[in-house]
Formats: structure tokens, C-alpha cells, sequence
């Protein structure tokens, strides 16, 4: 749990520094990209959580599943 907080902490340091550097130097395709790129992870880490939350997963069906 502690070790996906920082995780997501890290990404979103990363995020903010990036969006700052990419507004000082608006020339850089490489950091639009790591920015977009990073951007991108976080919705998808929020997506899944999100649906973690909403669709719990049923323990009898995952084992259905894996057998």
C-alpha cells in the first residue's frame, strides 16, 4: 500500500515538473512526449483503480477461472 502510494507520488512529482519545464521550454518534443506519456499513465492507474472499486472482483469466479 505504501509502496504504491510512493509510486503514484513519484509519478505525480514527475507530472508537475515536466508540465513546468515543458511551459519554460515549449520546444522540446521529448519532454511533450514524457509528459503526455506520463499523463497517460496516471488516468490509466486511476481508471483501474476506479474499476477495482466499482466491480469488485468474486473470489468463487476468479478460482472458476484459473481452474
Amino acid at each position: 500500500m505504501i509502496l504504491k502510494l510512493i509510486f503514484l507520488a513519484f509519478f505525480l512529482i514527475a507530472e508537475i515538473a515536466l508540465g513546468i519545464y515543458s511551459f519554460l521550454h515549449t520546444d522540446s518534443l521529448l519532454v511533450k512526449f514524457l509528459f503526455f506519456l506520463l499523463t497517460t499513465l496516471i488516468v490509466c492507474m486511476l481508471i483501474m483503480q476506479a474499476t477495482k472499486i466499482a466491480l469488485p472482483v468474486d473470489e468463487e469466479q476468479a478460482e472458476k477461472v484459473l481452474d
